[in-house]
């Protein structure tokens, strides 16, 4: 391969990306609100996207490939028993395993030239009790949507009741936040404790707030 092609590939694939990028965010992203509320659900809006995303779901293959063409992988020499070095790397990057042990919480410390440190930290599942379930039932309203929804109890289970929302029950990830059928529900709670709302989000649509009435 000629001298400096590979760079010029890599920086069209780059360029290509960004612009997407920004198609999607000012176009596309800018929109969603309106177009959902018009269409009265948060699974209706799909169809909006199939042009973005059928050149998305071509290109990633092709990216991808390009990626691990031209693309720099580097293996990581231990510096001592938590701590790896990144090797052949253009910049100093090392990798930090923290914690107490197997039986303990753990967490992965990134350290990268140029950037601040960057921790990332071992969640547990949340596993919530019916009693605590019963804490996020109710009416919730979005002003922006002008829909609202209603979670309720299903045989030990919290489901949200929206003629557009999924039929089976939520699934707990970690506390206050619940994923069904593409969604994600992250539930805030006021000073004293209890749920006053959630946000959620759905492929390109992000933090749509919900306030609890009463």
């Amino acid at each position: 391969m000629e001298p400096g092609r590979e760079r010029r590939i890599v920086t069209a694939a780059l360029v290509l990306a960004v612009f997407l990028s920004a198609l999607e965010a000012t176009a596309v992203g800018t929109a969603m609100p309106t177009v959902v509320a018009d269409l009265g659900g948060m699974t209706r809006y799909s169809w909006v996207f199939s042009a973005y995303l059928l050149t998305s779901t071509t290109t990633v293959p092709l990216f991808g490939k390009l990626a691990d063409l031209f693309g720099r992988r580097f293996a990581l020499a231990p510096v001592s028993a938590t701590r790896f070095r990144a090797l052949d790397a253009s910049f100093d990057a090392e990798v930090e395993f923290e914690g107490e042990g197997l039986d303990g919480p753990r967490s992965v410390r990134l350290l990268i030239e140029g950037q601040p440190p960057d921790t990332l930290a071992e969640v547990e599942v949340a596993s919530p009790g019916a009693d605590q379930l019963a804490g996020y039932v109710g009416q919730y309203d979005s002003a922006e949507l002008q829909v609202t929804y209603e979670f309720v109890l299903e045989g030990g289970h919290l489901t949200v009741r929206h003629r557009n929302a999924p039929q089976e029950p939520l699934k707990p990830v970690v506390d206050d936040m619940f994923y069904v059928g593409g969604q994600t529900f992250h539930f805030s709670r006021d000073g004293q404790g209890r749920v006053s709302g959630f946000t959620v989000s759905t492929g390109r649509v992000r933090n749509v707030r919900f306030l609890r009435r009463g």
